[in-house]
């Protein structure tokens, strides 16, 4: 836990002016409103639910089912939540973000 407690639990990378990227391990969730938000997140607790499991665990929709406007449970994990393209459509606009990159799948 204390190595755990080190790593970033998220990134922005920037290559260039209009190339900004967000980038987690999981996914989006409806706790993140403002990038600050990811900052606000206490280090120092095992996350069991809130933004820090949601940005570790996180899944968008799949296929069509992307199109969904907003967030479900997550029924393959049994925990944080699915996530669909309009969430993501307004975290990028409010983030100025090209695009999220995430790291995992059920």
């Amino acid at each position: 836990m204390d190595m755990f407690k080190t790593l970033p639990i998220a990134a922005e990378i920037i290559g260039g002016k209009k190339n900004t990227y967000l980038c987690m391990h999981g996914g989006i969730s409806p706790n993140l409103k403002e990038k600050s938000d990811i900052d606000k997140v206490s280090r120092f607790v095992e996350p069991i639910k809130g933004l820090m499991f949601d940005l570790l665990w996180a899944d968008p929709f799949e296929d069509d089912d992307f199109r969904k406007a907003s967030f479900e449970h997550n029924g393959n994990r049994d925990c944080s939540w699915y996530f669909g393209i309009d969430p993501v459509a307004k975290l990028l606009l409010k983030g100025d973000y090209v695009a999220i990159l995430r790291a995992h799948e059920v």
